[in-house]
């Protein structure tokens, strides 16, 4: 092109997903995050013993504890509200290490508050990622 780079088919990165939005802070997330996979492949034996696999699509999954200021409660719940049922960008921790199962693009399915303390509130939720 015109800014002297050339471009190598074979260097091209593609982007599964972009999301934007604005990004608001529910509290800070508790060490024992829990992060996986629903596989929808269908696995299949018949009256011979003979296996088959049929490769289907996945989501993720990811449960965690998160601390919440009790400052922040009403904001909490209200902006989990606000995002039911909605495709949302999920973040479980910013730490490089473990972004590929804690970074979910999907809904959560559901999440309680304990008031656990003078100051802060535990927050327990679960997040299913959209197919793959």
């Amino acid at each position: 092109d015109d800014n002297g780079y050339t471009l190598n088919p074979e260097s091209v990165v593609s982007i599964n997903e972009l999301v934007f939005g604005i990004l608001q802070t529910l509290g800070k997330t508790a060490y024992g995050v829990r992060t996986g996979i629903i596989d929808y492949s269908k696995k299949e034996t018949n009256e011979f013993g003979v296996t088959t696999f049929v490769k289907r699509g996945f989501s993720k999954t990811m449960s965690c504890s998160v601390y919440v200021e009790n400052k922040d409660y009403n904001r909490v719940v209200e902006t989990l509200q606000s995002v039911l049922a909605e495709p949302t960008a999920w973040i479980g921790t910013d730490v490089a290490d473990y972004s590929n199962g804690s970074i979910i693009f999907g809904a959560f399915k559901d999440f309680n508050i304990v008031i656990s303390y003078p100051t802060y509130s535990m927050l327990d939720i679960e997040v299913q990622g959209l197919v793959v």
